[in-house]
């Protein structure tokens, strides 16, 4: 076969030695036990002589808040019971901020905060989350809130001296503004009211607007959009609804909403220390039965017929508008791909999403926005194998790992690559882009994006893997009895001796 160029994508997705396919994290939903069963069936044991309180706090109430306090003195026979402190303003833009910190400092017991605001305490990984356009419905929220994304995302929180319990799926965040915000122009000089965070600042400075802080959700919100001090505000649909966002800013991207909100039940970790064995089991178990309860129920859907009825006007990005935007947020995206633990839960979400929906057919009105997979053409599962002679003549790092199977997911305008098989010969692991990648796990994907077609030609928006020389490329492609052949047009790429090979 003749060598043909191929985008980036094929670059660093073999450094790791392992041979599995993409792990998809299921929603597991614990079972509400009652104190009168034991897991084994038969009587409980009794549960210990006396109550244990603690404080426990929410910038903004939620259901899952109150199903938590609920099952903790459930599931423990009533002998943990959480006293709710209410001394903080949940219209203040930077309450998670300060239960954060009180929880860090042990002034809380147990919190459940806004996973956006660690940060705030120096824990990066979280942000992964708020990586723009990737987590964009409810199911692939609901898909990454369990599983290895959870577990890999709570460990980050020991350092801070807080355990993480479990991750709650809040909502996806869009902007409601007062006029279309789909285009770099519209976008320029558009003030947006966000909730404290320097990530979403980030996020919307990227694209050229201005983030605005310091209004408190609610009527002072609505002012700021009537009297145009503000163009938009970040929102859900429910708190859209509730606090009269629709009427004022009825605009809303629904294909592409910029990213989701996950809040953190965690403990002090001196606290829980303190506490017996059983008791940490007991609120691990509570905590992770709230979470559950929170997953893609009929009040999301609800809330949509509610803002349609409200007057909302729904806009759909077409392909060529959403690269646009992220070619924006290319600094975005390297600055959340430079952080391993950061990247590492940003390519374990890009491998869910190749198995979800890019959004929820009933986040809309009237249908706008629904359609088809943008990439139905090429959607499916390849596979294409690089030999280290290949690697050394594309002037390559010869001990990067790079030569090797990799696997390649196309689904719905999305992609994720994992090696698939041992890398020959195997990476040396004190080269910097191998070191990089020392806490990916068997199956956890390498790299993901989006991909678009326009015509026969198609192009790749890697959201990581920048510092291992990734980055965005368009090719022109051709795929017949199930061989892809791509000839790259502009971007990074390397060599390969043959295309694609369709396994699905």
């Amino acid at each position: 076969m003749s060598s043909a160029q191929v985008p980036a994508i094929i670059r660093h997705l073999a450094t790791r030695p392992w041979a599995a396919l993409v792990v998809i994290a299921a929603l597991m939903v614990v079972g509400c036990s009652s104190p009168g069963t034991g897991k084994a069936g038969g009587a409980p044991p009794a549960a210990p002589n006396g109550t244990v309180t603690l404080t426990f706090a929410s910038g903004n109430l939620q259901s899952a808040d109150t199903t938590f306090a609920a099952l903790v003195s459930q599931d423990s026979g009533g002998h943990l019971r959480l006293r709710t402190v209410n001394s903080y303003d949940g219209r203040s833009t930077n309450v998670d901020q300060t239960i954060a910190s009180d929880l860090q400092k042990g002034k809380l017991d147990i919190g459940d905060v806004a996973s956006r605001a660690w940060e705030s305490l120096g824990v990066s990984a979280f942000r992964a989350y708020q990586d723009p356009f990737l987590v964009t419905s409810r199911e692939l929220l609901d898909a990454a809130v369990t599983g290895r994304v959870a577990a890999g995302l709570l460990a980050t929180l020991k350092p801070a001296g807080l355990t993480g319990l479990a991750i709650v799926p809040d909502s996806i965040r869009y902007l409601y503004s007062t006029r279309p915000l789909t285009t770099p122009a519209q976008f320029s000089g558009a003030k947006i009211r966000i909730i404290d965070s320097a990530t979403t600042g980030e996020v919307l400075r990227s694209l050229g607007a201005i983030p605005v802080t310091g209004i408190a959700s609610g009527p002072a919100a609505v002012q700021a959009l009537r009297d145009g001090t503000v163009t938009a505000v970040e929102s859900n649909p429910l708190s859209a609804v509730e606090n009269g966002y629709v009427q004022v800013a009825p605009y809303v991207v629904v294909n592409a909403p910029l990213f989701a909100k996950t809040t953190t039940f965690a403990v002090n970790s001196a606290k829980l220390a303190s506490l017996p064995a059983r008791d940490a089991d007991w609120l691990r178990q509570a905590a992770q039965q709230a979470a559950a309860t929170e997953a893609t129920s009929a009040t999301d859907r609800t809330s949509w017929g509610e803002q349609c009825g409200q007057g909302l006007k729904p806009l759909a990005l077409t392909g060529q508008q959403l690269t646009a935007l992220q070619t924006l947020e290319a600094p975005t995206y390297a600055d959340l791909a430079g952080d391993p633990p950061t990247a590492l839960a940003v390519d374990r979400i890009g491998g869910l999403a190749t198995s979800e929906p890019r959004m929820d057919a009933w986040a809309t009105c009237n249908g706008a926005g629904v359609a088809a997979s943008p990439t139905k053409v090429l959607d499916g599962s390849y596979e294409f194998t690089i030999t280290q002679a290949e690697v050394v003549a594309s002037g390559d790092c010869t001990d990067c790992g790079n030569a090797g199977t990799t696997l390649v997911v196309i689904h719905d305008g999305r992609y994720a690559g994992s090696g698939v098989g041992a890398p020959s010969p195997p990476g040396n692991p004190n080269e910097p882009s191998v070191a990089f990648f020392k806490a990916w796990l068997p199956g956890d994907p390498g790299e993901v994006g989006t991909v678009s077609i326009t015509g026969n030609q198609v192009t790749f928006v890697p959201e990581t893997s920048q510092p291992q020389g990734s980055g965005p490329s368009t090719a022109t492609f051709e795929l017949f009895h199930g061989l892809l052949t791509m000839h790259l047009l502009s971007g990074q790429g390397t060599d390969s001796t043959g295309p694609w090979r369709k396994l699905s």
